[in-house]
Parts: structure tokens; sequence; C-alpha cells
């Protein structure tokens, strides 16, 4: 079963040691890495299969996609399947003390090399929600919720970067960060929703306490025209885009969801969230979203299917359904052929990337059952 969703990625190429040094050595100003970091950018552009081969890449499992596919087959899953999930959540734990998840891949950035070993709060809140899914499953159930409250130790682990009486933000990771990142703290704040709802009642007042002050972090930071940049600040290089904004949206759903007593303090700001969306992003007459807003970052893709999955779940979360099936015909059209599927789409209309899962084609597979299931649940 997870031999199925074991797959090459886009960033995998990134991160061995020659690709990832150019990388970190451009993004530093060295402009004597450019032409071979071009050739490289090239290779992965026209060859992504083959490149990976002779670069000796393995395909990974990532634990976002077998979260997401676990949240998909949960009801179908025998106790033995469900056991060899919690077997491979097990092993993909980066923490000795506690549980949390994030790449399988090393991440060379500007500023460090982040290893396969570093836990990420974008990453782990899918892992909650599969392994409370699992423990539906009496036969699971008591080392899934084990697996749950570990994740309590990692939430309390990530460093303050803001704060006050209202409002929190807390860092991305364990390592060294210099930026807030606004769509993190809305994953803060559905992990410590989490926690208040299904994790140890001695933790309830104070998960409900931090989830309120990410939430109330995440209204403040939200602009007039219901965006949110990237990075809590007004430096170089910030940006919009189309997934991570849908990212809070759905974020602060499940959060009210969880508990709806906070959503007094939310008033509009989800309803302006949409609306900059739905004005922004989609393209009604190729009926795709767009990738950026401000176009801080350049590279040979026009269209990217996480930006597509995404909306299309906020389309789902929204009841908008009838025209989350006609948006899903659409990207089937473009990302799809013969059942096999592609993460990006280039200027000239070539597919990029087939079956890279985690990159779009898992969350767009998932959004895609949610919506089957609804409709099949409406009749």
């Amino acid at each position: 079963m997870l031999e199925k969703i074991t797959s090459y990625d886009p960033y995998d190429v990134w991160a061995t040691p020659l690709f990832g040094r150019l990388k970190m050595d451009y993004n530093n100003g060295r402009i004597l890495s450019r032409p071979l970091l071009v050739a490289c950018y090239l290779m992965d552009y026209i060859f992504p299969l083959t490149t990976r081969k002779v670069l000796g890449c393995p395909k990974t499992l990532s634990p976002h996609v077998l979260a997401l596919h676990t949240l998909m087959e949960g009801k179908r899953m025998s106790t033995v399947q469900r056991e060899a999930v919690l077997d491979r959540f097990a092993q993909m734990n980066v923490l000795e003390n506690g549980c949390g998840w994030g790449l399988p891949f090393r991440w060379y950035s500007k500023h460090a090399v982040y290893s396969d070993r570093i836990p990420y709060i974008t990453h782990t809140p899918y892992v909650m929600e599969a392994l409370l899914e699992l423990a539906r499953d009496g036969a699971v159930a008591e080392r899934s919720v084990e697996m749950f409250s570990g994740t309590w130790k990692f939430m309390e682990s990530l460093r303050i970067m803001a704060s006050d009486e209202r409002r929190l933000a807390l860092s991305y990771s364990s390592e060294e960060e210099g930026r807030v990142v606004n769509n993190a703290q809305s994953y803060a704040a559905l992990a410590y929703a989490l926690h208040a709802v299904h994790g140890a009642p001695e933790h309830r007042a104070h998960a409900v306490e931090r989830c309120r002050r990410l939430l109330e972090w995440g209204i403040r930071e939200q602009r007039e025209d219901g965006s949110w940049l990237y990075y809590a600040d007004d430096r170089p290089g910030n940006f919009i885009d189309c997934f991570h904004s849908c990212f809070i949206i759905k974020n602060v759903f499940k959060v009210l969801e969880l508990l709806p007593e906070l959503s007094k303090m939310v008033g509009t700001s989800m309803e302006r969230a949409v609306r900059f969306l739905d004005d922004n992003f989609l393209d009604r007459d190729r009926l795709l979203c767009r990738r950026f807003v401000n176009e801080v970052r350049r590279d040979l893709y026009r269209w990217d299917i996480y930006d597509q999955a995404e909306y299309l779940g906020v389309l789902i979360d929204l009841g908008r359904l009838e025209e989350a099936g006609v948006f899903r015909e659409s990207v089937r059209r473009r990302f799809s052929r013969g059942g096999r599927w592609w993460c990006r789409i280039d200027y000239i209309g070539r597919r990029w990337g087939r079956g890279f899962l985690r990159w779009g084609i898992m969350p767009f597979h998932y959004q895609s059952a949610r919506l089957d299931t609804l409709c099949r649940d409406r009749g």
C-alpha cells in the first residue's frame, strides 16, 4: 500500500549537496554560481525524471502525503493497514522526546541547511488529524492517542517570535528563524485546537488560550483587502500566493469547527479572505487559480496544482459544491491524462512533475475525495 504513495518530489533535486549548495550560493549573492545553477535548473526542467535517476535521488514518502492518504482511506483500512501506517509514522517521527514531523529530505535555504530531522508546524497537524482518524479503530486507538499526545511537547517547544496580551506568533520549526511566517500561525492554532478538544484535559485551558492568541495574530496581520503576506513584515522578497492564503483560510475554518466559541473574534475576516481569493487568484476564463498576486518570484511555470487543490478545498468548506465540481473538472483536463497526473504547467503548456505526489497532487486527490463524499451524502 505505502509503495503506491512513494514518489519523487519537486525539491528532492535541491536536497542533493551539489544542487543545494549552488542554490545557497546564488541566494547569498555569489554570482559565479549562476551559470552552473542555470544548467542544473534547466536539467531539472527539461528532464525531471532522468535528472533524479542520474543524481540518485530516492523516491520518498512524506508524512503529509501519508496523512492525507490515511484520511482518504481511513474507513476502508483494515486494522493491519492501520498498524502499518502507525509504524511508518513512528519511523518518520523526528523527535526523541515527543512527536513531530517534517520533510523526508534536507532543505537548503538562504540561511542554513535544514536536516530531514527537523519537525515543522506546517506538517505536523496533518499527521495529528490522521492519528485521530486511526484512533477510531479500537485495536490501534491507544497507540494512536499516545502518538497524538506526544505532539504536545513539540508544540510547547516552538519558540515565541512575538507576543503581547492578545497576540502570539510562534516559530516555523525548532531552528533559528528571523521572520514570522503567517500561515504557520494558522497551523499552530489548529494544532492547539486539536489538543484542546482531543488532548489531555489538563492542557485544555492553555491550548485554548494559545489558539485564541494565534488566531488574533492572523486577524491582525490580514490586510485591508483580505489578503495575507507570506511573512509578517514589509521586507524585500515578501509575496502573496494562492495556496498559502488558502492554508490560512482552511485552518481557521477547522479551528472554528473545533472551538466555535472563538467565532465572534474572527468577524468578517474569512469573508474578506475568500473574496480576495475569488477576485485575485481565480482566472474565470480558464477556471484555474493563478500562483501569485505580486510577481516577486519568477520561474518557468504558469500553473501549479497545489493552488488548485487548496482552492478546491476552500470551495468545499464553503459548501459551494456545484462550483467545486466544475472547477475540479477544469483542473483534471489540464493536469492529468490517462490516469497520470502532473504538478505544474509551464508557459508553453507543457506539463511537468509527473506523479510528484506531495506537491499538490495528493492534496488535490484528497479534496476531490471530500467532494465526492459530500455530493454522495447530499444525493
